[in-house]
């Protein structure tokens, strides 16, 4: 019998059927240049399924109690990233040509990576869970600096949480309670320094001081525990690549 004639249940026969005999026809189909061309291209399929590495499947992005879901994967590669990010960031080479486009390309990664990321519910996470996410990543950077190394969970917590933490910090809520802090702290440093007498920062243009007014509306509860809502530079000791 030729490779051509090679039974039909050869053809299909299923992975865990397979010996080094049904190998083998397939391998003779393929190469049976008389043989069809559908037949040949089936059992090339077949072959390749059966040599091939196989491939894990991918973990599902489940929302977590927050409303928030991301891959674990790509969770791990965000956090991958980020730190690298930072590192660069806070690093003296940082003037370098070489690594300000390093940082430019990182940063744009970093940023599309973050914009596909579904919001944590705003009924379920605000302020005080942020907080909480930033308290458990010291703790886990401070695990970390102490030479104890952070166990595969213990990995995958810190990526899903900076995920989480980002997500939310650069939400435009945030974003715009981020530019009402900035414009307060002005205020407040002219404010000052006129009391007593010395330039302390100069006052609010017309435009800067509507803007105030109008976030002051939008956002009239105050920002609690301002110092969490900082860049990345502020938060190199549980950013940095040990």
């Amino acid at each position: 019998m030729s490779s051509a004639e090679a039974p039909k249940g050869t053809q299909t026969a299923a992975v865990q059927d397979w010996n080094p005999q049904v190998l083998d026809a397939l391998f003779g189909i393929v190469q049976d240049v008389t043989a069809d061309p559908k037949a040949r291209r089936k059992a090339a399929l077949k072959i390749a399924e059966f040599l091939l590495p196989k491939t894990a499947k991918k973990a599902k992005a489940l929302p977590d109690e927050y409303g928030f879901a991301i891959n674990p994967d790509l969770a791990r590669k965000y956090r991958h990233l980020r730190r690298e990010l930072v590192f660069l960031r806070v690093g003296r080479t940082r003037n370098i040509p070489a690594v300000v486009q390093k940082i430019e390309e990182l940063t744009v990664r970093v940023n599309a990576i973050r914009r596909r990321l579904p919001l944590p519910s705003p009924s379920k996470y605000g302020i005080r869970e942020s907080q909480r996410d930033l308290t458990r990543l010291e703790e886990l950077a401070e695990l970390r600096g102490n030479g104890a190394g952070l166990t595969e969970s213990e990995a995958a917590e810190e990526a899903h949480l900076w995920a989480r933490l980002d997500t939310f910090r650069h939400s435009p809520e945030q974003t715009a309670r981020s530019r009402l802090k900035a414009l307060e702290d002005t205020e407040r440093r002219f404010e000052m320094g006129h009391r007593n007498g010395y330039s302390g920062a100069p006052p609010l243009t017309p435009k800067d001081r509507d803007e105030l007014e109008l976030l002051r509306r939008l956002y009239p509860e105050p920002i609690s525990n301002p110092s969490h809502s900082g860049s990345d530079e502020s938060e190199m000791f549980h950013g940095h690549p040990h």
